[in-house]
């Protein structure tokens, strides 16, 4: 991962669409803070606890998804994959 993320960081073009991706992650989080305003009792819009908890779920089903999709990939072999393509 660390790897991937080295990489897609050096090149100066993939830098300008990862800021970019966070930067309309940002706008559409304050967009819907006011629907979810009104549909969450008691949770503020800027709530960090919230928010923070919120991405923390997010990234924790992402990454389980990944390790779930990637553990019978690493078994496979590649000889016997790539001759049925």
């Amino acid at each position: 991962m660390r790897i991937f993320a080295q990489e897609a960081l050096a090149c100066p073009r993939e830098r300008s669409r990862t800021a970019t991706l966070a930067v309309g992650c940002l706008a559409a989080a304050g967009a819907s803070s006011g629907v979810l305003s009104s549909v969450l009792f008691g949770v503020s819009p800027a709530d960090p606890v919230g928010i923070g908890g919120a991405v923390s779920l997010v990234l924790g089903v992402a990454l389980a998804a990944g390790i779930m999709a990637a553990r019978p990939a690493m078994r496979a072999d590649p000889s016997t994959t790539l001759r049925y393509e």
